[in-house]
């Protein structure tokens, strides 16, 4: 029920008995922001690393999802895990 463009489309979930809950949602294709902050460029030479630009857009959307998420919706919701592994980045660097 969550409708926004920098919310990633839950998709679904499945239980599995040893490792618990996985939440399973719409692919995007960019990768996480942590691979684009800390990660290395195919082939292992140097950092992948984001302009400014990109940076100061990518903080921008993520902060409107949060506050889409506790005062955007009709019940408040509380991700209570946001980091950069979590935060994932569509092809055009827009934060899912």
């Amino acid at each position: 029920s969550l409708h926004n463009p920098n919310v990633a489309p839950l998709v679904g979930f499945c239980i599995d008995s040893e490792e618990g809950w996985f939440l399973v949602y719409k692919y995007v294709s960019g990768g996480s922001l942590e691979r684009h902050l800390h990660g290395r460029k195919k082939g292992g030479k140097g950092n992948s690393t984001l302009p400014w630009s990109v940076r100061y857009k990518v903080a921008i959307g993520i902060a409107e999802a949060i506050a889409y998420l506790h005062s955007g919706t009709e019940r408040c919701v509380v991700h209570r895990d946001i980091k950069p592994s979590n935060i994932l980045l569509s092809s055009k660097k827009t934060p899912k």
